[in-house]
């Protein structure tokens, strides 16, 4: 990993910004299809086992999917845009990152971030319902009443702005490592297209239990309230969000 850490930041400082942003698009974009592609196989294979369930037994609308994928890819550009914003303040020194020590950094450090999203999209996302940016922003998110895998980026572009400003934001309060930065998108999309597959390893799982991610997010999208923490059930238990 140390390597891998040294390698990135010796990278970013020989890189121009056009590449920067085709390597963006390029990454964020294999993350997205390639992601939904599996998780739809994982769910074939797993209906074919009779492992798990649907969660909502409910069609997706016609024309869903390919309006999920149209927006998705808006939201890659601006995903793009900023990476290439997050290395000119890089390359300029309005923000750092330091390089990585150890291992045992790396994997402190991914924690911290991993925590650190979950607030930020905690924080984001209550505000996002709030009526007037429903009605204007987030409401394109969640036309999938019933979502897809490819429902993960299909945001309003102000909606992928305000989520993917968690790395630059990261950076304001500590330089973290390049290397564990990077590690925050695929999470990210891990998590992401799970709570979009309207399929579940554990069916009788709570919904705010861990293992009842799926029906924790399932249940956001079909009432339009509560629920909004990102991966975890606490924040919504403590704010007194979570659904019943």
């Amino acid at each position: 990993m140390l390597a891998f850490d040294q390698w990135c930041h010796v990278q970013l400082a020989q890189l121009h910004g056009w590449e920067v942003y085709f390597l963006a698009v390029l990454a964020f974009s294999s993350l997205y299809f390639g992601s939904a592609g599996l998780m739809q196989g994982l769910i074939r294979w797993a209906q074919r086992q009779q492992v798990g369930a649907v969660v909502t037994p409910s069609l997706p609308r016609s024309g869903q999917v390919r309006e999920e994928i149209r927006h998705s890819l808006l939201s890659i550009q601006v995903f793009a845009l900023q990476g290439v914003g997050l290395w000119w303040l890089l390359q300029h020194g309005y923000l750092s990152a330091a390089p990585l020590t150890s291992t045992t950094a790396w994997v402190l450090q991914v924690v911290v971030l991993f925590a650190f999203n979950e607030v930020h999209f905690y924080l984001a996302h209550r505000g996002l319902h709030h009526p007037w940016w429903l009605r204007r922003v987030h409401g394109v998110h969640h036309r999938s009443r019933i979502p897809t895998p490819y429902a993960t980026y299909a945001f309003h572009w102000g909606e992928a702005a305000l989520l993917g400003s968690v790395m630059p934001l990261a950076l304001l309060v500590y330089p973290f490592a390049l290397s564990s930065l990077l590690v925050l998108p695929l999470l990210s999309i891990v998590i992401n297209v799970q709570g979009h597959c309207n399929y579940t390893l554990f069916p009788g799982s709570r919904r705010g239990a861990l293992r009842g991610y799926v029906q924790h997010h399932q249940a956001h999208h079909e009432k339009l309230r509560g629920n909004f923490g990102f991966a975890l059930p606490w924040l919504d238990r403590w704010l007194g969000t979570a659904l019943r």
